[in-house]
């Protein structure tokens, strides 16, 4: 098949049920293999594939193809959005998914499951698109949320949203994908958490707004008794360590635990930080920061006044879930 681009996904063992793995070939044909009880892989079945099957209705021109794939797991129901590239005289492009749907997540204006193949996501007033970024989360099913961010910096959210995650002043899930407002200019955004899900936005001038469940004070806002916040929130500047943010991680909280929510924050001078929970991960005895962020220095290990830290792998779930 001459591939050329791979990609996977996983759900937790033992209680989500494996994973699928999308592939693409040099004349942009896209396949898939592996679960697809809700027709993840587009190929007009609900049959798990054990050999690649072509996923069908997707674009496959060096003009219009698609350039990442995120899915989203929920025991063995998968979510499936594929982003293509920029359209004519566009700097984004479209949204197609196909799967699990039991919360509306695929932006489809219903709860059905999309077992056919892939079709596009869909707004209020049309299909998604000018879309540069996309993010998936699920947590149990029928619970599941995404998020884009389009090309002009706004950002949408569709799902699951009893925590405020979908940052859209309600705890009512949205069946289309809906604009966030209060927030612009934003150059990243994603979604995550799992079943109590919160999300973040960073803007093109460093301000850092966030939403969604806070239980563990997870969202850099210092006041771990406001539970969420259904609306973006901006994180006060004296809440964020000095330096400019450059790269945001959450906690792989995929297990349905309200105790192990955590956001990551990298800073350009090689600062990293966290606020939520602490399972293990940060020398100090507090389940919980009780300031607004806590260092992750004490990580002598890690950082010994010499060293800066380049980047952070988030791996596992909840509290067994390792950095």
């Amino acid at each position: 098949k001459n591939i050329t681009h791979v990609w996977a996904a996983g759900g937790l063992s033992g209680i989500n049920g494996g994973g699928c793995v999308y592939f693409q070939d040099t004349n942009y044909n896209m396949y898939g293999c592996g679960l697809n009880t809700a027709g993840n892989l587009g190929n007009n079945t609900i049959t798990n594939q054990s050999t690649p099957v072509t996923c069908g209705n997707l674009p496959t021109t060096a003009s219009s193809h698609v350039i990442n794939v995120v899915s989203a797991i929920a025991g063995t129901s998968v979510s499936t959005y594929m982003l293509t590239s920029p359209t004519s005289g566009n700097n984004g492009g479209l949204l197609f998914v196909a799967g699990f749907n039991g919360a509306g997540q695929l932006g489809l204006n219903s709860t059905t499951n999309q077992t056919a193949q892939f079709v596009s996501a869909t707004t209020g007033t049309g299909n998604a698109s000018n879309v540069v970024s996309i993010s998936a989360n699920a947590g149990s099913s029928p619970n599941g949320n995404a998020l884009y961010l389009d090309s002009s910096g706004n950002v949408w959210t569709v799902g699951y949203n009893t925590h405020g995650e979908l940052g859209i002043n309600s705890i009512i899930a949205a069946h289309v994908f809906t604009q966030v407002t209060g927030v612009s200019g934003v150059k990243q955004a994603a979604i995550g958490g799992g079943l109590y899900g919160y999300a973040y936005a960073l803007t093109t001038a460093g301000a850092l707004y966030t939403w969604g469940y806070n239980g563990p004070n997870n969202l850099f806002l210092g006041n771990a008794g406001a539970t969420q916040y259904t609306t973006p929130q901006l994180v006060p500047a004296g809440n964020l360590p000095s330096g400019n943010i450059s790269q945001v991680w959450f906690s792989n909280n995929n297990s349905n635990s309200i105790t192990n929510e955590q956001l990551i924050i990298l800073t350009t001078t090689g600062q990293l930080v966290f606020s939520g929970a602490n399972c293990g991960q940060v020398g100090i005895a507090s389940p919980k920061t009780a300031s607004p962020y806590s260092n992750l220095a004490t990580l002598q290990d890690l950082v010994n006044g010499t060293d800066s830290i380049t980047g952070l792998f988030v791996h596992g779930t909840a509290a067994t879930q390792r950095w």
